[in-house]
């Protein structure tokens, strides 16, 4: 018997070789990837390493020595403390050789306390002989808690120098923000109420050309990101006569802007009942009438103090026979009650 090898056999070998090597290379080669879960941003109102929600990136390799067709899927876990992973999310029916997604997550996903969790995104895909892991990314401790605990105590508020400030006179205004958590990292004013902020800065001095009510807004941002703002009321003045009255209000009651005393009375027109009045001053009626109440009144002083002092001794009177009466009273029912026992 010949044991010489079938030479017309091997052109079907190579041929069922060749048709291997062109479908293990049909796929390509796939990436070098480190597999990565990473915190991309995070939301932290009061600044204390603790977020209510933080948004991850990941990048993991799904395909094994072909890229995936629709057979791979993602598992996003977590666990706390060292403990169980527990699955959060899972991403089903993925293509190619790699999953990168940006993922939002809330402390509600991650067990909703105040924790240091890890994250685990584990890629698998489907074979002919069952399922396979192909990566594992894990990221770093990331501490998280509910939104109810990170709440943000950013109040501004503004003062103001003067509290009164006369037309084109320099005013101050300085921020303030409460007892913040977080750095301050910008003040934003909007001086004229036209929706624009255009000055910044903890303290600005501005100047307004014409009196009046003006709304000035205060908008604070800090270091969370959490912007609040407050708006209060700076009420302009024009007082040439220095007599705490606006130019508006004294045009309204029909006095001078720039004299103090319009009728000349020697009383302002601040506290003059009558500032307009031309023919008789009223500052010096005012006198007149209190001068002559006081002197008229001097020649009844002593009968009135009469009159007051007999009324005072009568109701002393009054009262000393009430109290004997009632020790009348008083004895006889003690000797009433001796009599019964």
């Amino acid at each position: 018997m010949d044991a010489r090898p079938d030479l017309r056999s091997r052109p079907v070998l190579l041929v069922g070789l060749a048709v291997l090597v062109v479908l293990a290379g049909c796929g390509g080669s796939p990436p070098a990837r480190g597999q990565t879960v990473t915190v991309a941003d995070e939301v932290d109102r009061d600044c204390d390493g603790y977020h209510q929600s933080i948004q991850l990136t990941t990048d993991v390799r799904i395909g094994g020595d072909s890229p995936a067709d629709g057979d791979a899927w993602v598992d996003l876990a977590y666990r706390t403390d060292g403990g169980e992973y527990t699955t959060v999310r899972t991403y089903e029916g993925l293509s190619g050789w790699a999953f990168e997604e940006e993922i939002a997550l809330s402390a509600s996903d991650l067990g909703g306390e105040r924790s240091t969790v890890q994250l685990r995104a584990t890629a698998k895909r489907s074979t002919f002989f069952g399922t396979e892991t192909v990566s594992v990314g894990t990221s770093e401790p990331i501490n998280v808690e509910p939104p109810s605990a990170d709440e943000s105590e950013l109040e501004p508020s503004f003062t103001q120098d003067p509290a009164k400030p006369n037309r084109s006179e320099p005013l101050t205004l300085t921020a303030g923000t409460g007892d913040v958590q977080c750095a301050i990292e910008s003040y934003e004013w909007d001086v004229d109420d036209d929706g624009t902020f255009d000055e910044t800065g903890r303290t600005v001095t501005v100047s307004y050309a014409t009196d009046g009510r003006r709304d000035v807004t205060l908008r604070v941002t800090d270091a969370s990101g959490t912007t609040e703002e407050v708006t209060q009321e700076v009420l302009v003045f024009h007082d040439p006569d220095g007599d705490r009255i606006t130019t508006a209000r004294e045009r309204r009651q029909g006095t001078d802007p720039r004299n103090w005393d319009t009728d000349g009375d020697l009383f302002g027109d601040r506290i003059d009942p009558a500032p307009t009045t031309l023919f008789v001053p009223t500052g010096i009626v005012h006198v007149a009438l209190a001068a002559a109440l006081y002197l008229g009144a001097v020649p009844y002083r002593g009968r009135l103090r009469r009159w007051v002092t007999a009324r005072i001794d009568r109701l002393r009177t009054h009262g000393g026979r009430l109290r004997a009466r009632l020790t009348n009273r008083l004895g006889r029912l003690r000797r009433w009650i001796d009599q019964l026992w």
